[in-house]
């Protein structure tokens, strides 16, 4: 007998993000929940909600999990969830910081579209200034996958790429709340510190 292979794809992710556009969890943190999703490597709250609607197994959304201990006794045991995710990031990386620039990139730029070519400039002007080592290859790696996950998490009514290039568009609005809700992730000094960086570049 052949295995089932439960498989999510990017499909399914943004598809979850469509459905859950006005969550508040998720809402001006798209792009994070991209890189939750592509990390997450076990069953999550998320993932499980997917699963079960991609193949029709049912409509409720399942927190948790049950199952009999060593002395007969019905346990329950959570799934973790996005809001978990965020609690429990604890220090800003690489990655924070990728997804960290592109809102205040934004927010300053004042042009229509921000084009990609400066992202590894700010980038290292970044981790020099707040002296964090990285090398190029985990440099570049990182601001790949912000880029893939930015795509993914807005599309193309806000992400455009062409070739190699990608371009950004966000309302200094929407800047505005995405760079709030990094700040509650990583705390308000971090970003005020990328910010007074990037500004000072622009």
């Amino acid at each position: 007998m052949q295995d089932i292979n439960f498989k999510i794809t990017e499909q399914d992710i943004v598809d979850y993000l469509i459905r859950h556009k006005n969550d508040c969890v998720i809402k001006n943190k798209e792009a994070m929940f991209v890189k939750y999703m592509k990390e997450s490597n076990i069953t999550t709250q998320e993932s499980l909600e997917i699963l079960m609607k991609k193949y029709n197994l049912d409509e409720r959304i399942i927190h948790g999990t049950y199952s009999y201990d060593n002395f007969k006794i019905l346990k329950r045991e959570s799934l973790s969830s996005f809001h978990d995710y965020l609690v429990d990031i604890n220090n800003l990386d690489i990655s924070g910081i990728c997804h960290i620039m592109i809102p205040i990139l934004s927010y300053y730029n004042g042009r229509e579209w921000y084009q990609n070519f400066r992202y590894h400039q700010v980038l290292s002007s970044i981790c020099k200034q707040l002296n964090i080592t990285a090398s190029i290859e985990i440099r570049d790696d990182a601001i790949t996958d912000m880029k893939e996950n930015y795509l993914l998490g807005f599309g193309d009514a806000y992400v455009y790429r062409e070739e190699q290039d990608t371009y950004f568009k966000f309302s200094k609005d929407k800047s505005s709340k995405m760079i709030q809700e990094y700040a509650r992730i990583y705390g308000e000094e971090p970003v005020k510190q990328i910010r007074k960086i990037i500004r000072e570049r622009m």
